[in-house]
């Protein structure tokens, strides 16, 4: 139920003056895709250090299952957060959208809102390119993008789980075989 709710949401007539309405909804859908998402063991920091020295060629890095990422066209984190805590001032939002990571941290879903080259980083980690190629799509969105700072946060939110040599995808299933 909870996968189609926001589209069905975007089809309610009365729905259409809150349109960060449905956005809100899959923000709700991810959190409990990331309460619901499988464990697994973080990498520890000097076995990190230690794969990363003795790499040859191109590696690839393996985040925690919990992790989701979320690019709204609306601030619903900052919707989300002020519906849970409001506080005495009205709630004035700009016209910018919010990137933001979920994940599982202490049985609880932890958010932030990203960066924009955090967030392609780490979307081209999830979608299993190597660490250079996250490294460069990151950089085409900011050419300061510290690759260093966005690894050291994933590893201090113990979000990154192993790292692997990058081997390419077929592009053409049968010649893999």
């Amino acid at each position: 139920f909870g996968a189609a709710f926001a589209e069905y949401l975007e089809t309610l007539t009365a729905c259409r003056s809150l349109a960060y309405l449905a956005d809100v909804a899959r923000l709700e859908w991810l959190r409990q895709q990331t309460v619901l998402a499988p464990e697994s063991q973080p990498i520890p920091s000097d076995a990190l250090t230690n794969r990363l020295n003795a790499a040859r060629g191109l590696l690839q890095m393996v985040l925690h299952p919990s992790v989701r990422l979320f690019a709204s066209r609306y601030a619903v984190l900052t919707i989300w957060r002020y519906a849970i805590q409001p506080t005495a001032e009205r709630l004035t939002l700009g016209e910018e959208g919010e990137r933001m990571a979920l994940w599982r941290e202490d049985g609880e879903v932890a958010m932030t809102v990203l960066d924009p080259a955090s967030f392609t980083c780490i979307e081209a980690l999830m979608q299993g390119l190597s660490l250079d190629a996250a490294q460069a799509a990151a950089m085409a969105v900011d050419p300061d993008f510290v690759l260093a700072e966005c690894v050291e946060s994933l590893l201090q939110r113990r979000l990154m789980t192993g790292v692997r040599p990058f081997v390419a995808p077929c592009e053409e299933p049968s010649a893999c075989r």
